[in-house]
């Protein structure tokens, strides 16, 4: 078996990433909450309403790198949170 190259191996950790952001976002019933506050050519800026602290905190989906991150202390992390999973 061949060995796995660096892309390789980074696009099976983000499709895991993504895996975790959605079950997260479907058990904490946050699938399909994402409201589109802002839509740019290179990136989407979503809104998702926050659980714990009230109000929002806000999603960027960026189209160029494929990357999603967020600003809550989870996503600050770069770790899978469910306001990634529920944009």
């Amino acid at each position: 078996m061949a060995a796995m190259t660096r892309s390789q191996a980074q696009m099976r950790t983000r499709e895991k990433w993504e895996a975790r952001a959605l079950e997260l976002a479907e058990a904490r019933h946050l699938a399909g909450t994402a409201r589109l506050l802002e839509q740019g050519f290179l990136r989407g800026l979503y809104g998702v309403p926050s659980r714990t602290a009230g109000g929002e905190y806000v999603v960027i989906e960026e189209r160029l790198h494929g990357r999603v991150t967020c600003s809550c202390p989870a996503g600050m992390r770069h770790f899978p949170c469910s306001h990634a999973g529920a944009h």
